[in-house]
């Protein structure tokens, strides 16, 4: 007499697979990790299927094939905890993971491949880091096209179309939109198009935003929001956000209702909890536009109040062009309109080191990712355009720093010794001033001052040159 073994959870969800994927996911949910893993290819469906419905239910099995998982199954579950670290607010890990998943599909260059650098290139862009997002989106988005990856073409055509938006080509960032556009009635799974979408129309409304058609960027924001229903718990935070970038378009488009929006902005975090990360993203909405109803209610002490929280928090939070946008911004109400000139000279001063970061790091050569040896003449091109705009910005706020320091200071004070020696750093040609500020105007000086000249480096630069040098090593 032959016994026949009873069914297990395991065997029956592998037999359900193809027929009831809800089913078998339910099944396996309740099996241990280990037993999971030890069949590759179940491992690469249960990724498959929970790759944009991550609930943290398979978190254990994600985190145990990434450190001990081989080929396609570890690649796909560095994916996966990349996506949660993201979407967790822990960029830095983030970044890492996906760097390990595009190291392993180097040989293959699959979708997931392309997918993965692709998030690489948003890392970046999020950093400040313009030629490593440049490039990278732009080797995503070809493979993607090369392989006819449709989601991917949408998605990675999304996110390149941001990067051209924040470098200022704002024709190419449409083209690309476009590109991303025509493929997504090829998109026959409802929730991969529904991704797609949320990435475009969010792509597209800032777009319009930074344009200044705050209709037309509220119209395709609305369209963004309407894509949250449908993906899950993991966006609850970037819902957070997206409901502050409404209200702040509104706030645009309707005057009348300014109060009532300021109110709404402030009450976003009882409404939609969230995390330190995106409480942050919160606070970058909330803070300016505190500062501008405080200005438009002629109530100077609270602007005062609301512009030095901001600059604070830009200082704390800001990176690249995002900070020294934020920090001129900051540098002029001071001036122009609370009558600050001490708080003034820190903005500007705080915009000029954010610029030269930004010059420093499009300056070097990036030695990240073999993917950037990819790159071409044409994102030479534009980037020699981003840097001569920001070239044009900085010599802009090196006369409005002069001026300001000119009016209330004497030059030689501000920088000279009790000797009568200038610092200069040897790289940037900064002046080190009295109060241990590098100045990023080498004109402060009138002519007829007679000084010394000693050189040395200022930390901008000493963190550049030891950053090459770890470089060649």
């Amino acid at each position: 007499m032959s016994l026949v073994e009873p069914p297990t959870p395991l065997s029956e969800a592998d037999a359900l697979r193809a027929e009831d994927a809800a089913a078998a996911l339910r099944l396996y949910a309740g099996c241990p990790a280990a037993e999971l893993a030890a069949d590759p290819e179940r491992s690469v469906w249960i990724f498959q299927q929970i790759r944009r419905t991550l609930d943290g239910t398979f978190d254990e099995l994600i985190e145990l094939v990434s450190e001990t998982g081989r080929g396609l199954e570890q690649r796909w579950a560095l994916h996966l905890r990349a996506t949660s670290a993201w979407y967790g607010g822990h960029i830095r890990d983030a970044k890492q993971l996906w760097r390990r998943a595009v190291d392993a599909g180097r040989d293959v260059r699959d979708e997931l491949w392309g997918g993965c650098v692709e998030n690489l290139a948003m890392v970046h862009s999020y950093q400040g880091n313009v030629f490593e997002s440049l490039v990278l989106g732009r080797v995503a988005l070809e493979r993607a096209i090369e392989g006819d990856f449709p989601y991917s073409i949408a998605h990675g055509g999304a996110r390149l179309g941001r990067v051209f938006t924040g470098i200022g080509e704002y024709e190419r960032a449409a083209a690309v939109f476009d590109v991303a556009a025509s493929v997504l009635e090829r998109l026959d799974d409802s929730r991969s198009r529904t991704s797609a979408l949320h990435a475009l129309t969010g792509g597209r409304a800032w777009l319009h935003f930074v344009s200044g058609d705050f209709r037309r960027a509220l119209e395709q924001h609305e369209a963004f929001m309407s894509t949250f229903a449908e993906l899950g718990p993991n966006f609850a935070p970037v819902e957070a956000g997206a409901v502050c970038t409404r209200i702040r378009l509104e706030y645009e488009i309707y005057p009348e209702r300014r109060a009532e929006l300021m109110a709404q902005l402030e009450a976003v975090p009882e409404s939609h909890p969230v995390g330190e990360h995106w409480t942050d993203a919160w606070l970058n909405e909330l803070l300016p536009m505190r500062l501008r109803h405080a200005i438009e209610l002629g109530d100077r002490g609270a602007a005062l109040a609301a512009a030095r929280a901001w600059l604070d928090f830009v200082d704390r939070f800001h990176t690249g062009a995002n900070l020294v946008q934020f920090a001129v911004e900051l540098g002029a109400i001071f001036a122009d309109e609370l009558d600050s000139p001490q708080d003034s000279h820190r903005a500007y001063e705080l915009a000029a080191d954010g610029m030269l970061r930004l010059l420093l790091t499009l300056n070097r050569s990036a030695q990240e990712l073999p993917e950037l040896d990819e790159v071409r003449k044409d994102d030479l091109e534009l980037l020699e355009k981003h840097r001569a705009r920001l070239a044009t910005r900085r010599d802009e706020l090196g006369a409005r720093i002069v001026a300001l320091w000119r009016a209330g200071h004497p030059a030689r004070e501000l920088v000279l010794d009790a000797d009568g020696t200038l610092k200069a750093c040897s790289w940037c040609s900064r002046v080190l001033s009295s109060e241990g500020r590098w100045l990023p105007a080498a004109e402060l000086l009138p002519p007829e001052d007679e000084f010394q000249v000693t050189h040395g480096i200022c930390p901008h630069c000493s963190d550049a040159f030891r950053a090459e040098l770890a470089g060649d090593f």
